[in-house]
């Protein structure tokens, strides 16, 4: 799907993930809000964060080897937005965040 609208991205998550759907548009809102796209906001979640010495990335083609690597220049988020999601995503459930328990959804 890279180079596809946004519009069509997100119709995708929300139809095929719809039980994802509040959480999506929380971070989409927040990517908007901070310029970034949400790989990037979530790799700089979690490479900002306290004691977080590397990242393991998942790949499934060389493609995506590329999309990684270019990650590794995603500026910080502000400060208070890391705040702002440590909160907001308190309480995503343990279904929504392990995709091995998403068979039949």
């Amino acid at each position: 799907m890279a180079g596809s609208p946004v519009w069509i991205l997100r119709a995708f998550m929300v139809t095929c993930l719809g039980f994802m759907a509040p959480w999506l548009t929380l971070l989409q809102n927040i990517d908007d809000q901070e310029g970034m796209s949400v790989p990037e906001l979530a790799f700089s979640y979690i490479d900002h964060m306290p004691g977080i010495a590397s990242i393991v990335f998942g790949v499934e083609s060389p493609e995506r080897v590329q999309d990684n690597i270019a990650l590794l220049r995603t500026p910080a988020i502000r400060e208070q937005t890391l705040h702002e999601m440590a909160k907001a995503f308190a309480d995503v459930s343990e279904f929504v965040i392990t995709p091995s328990r998403w068979k039949g959804k």
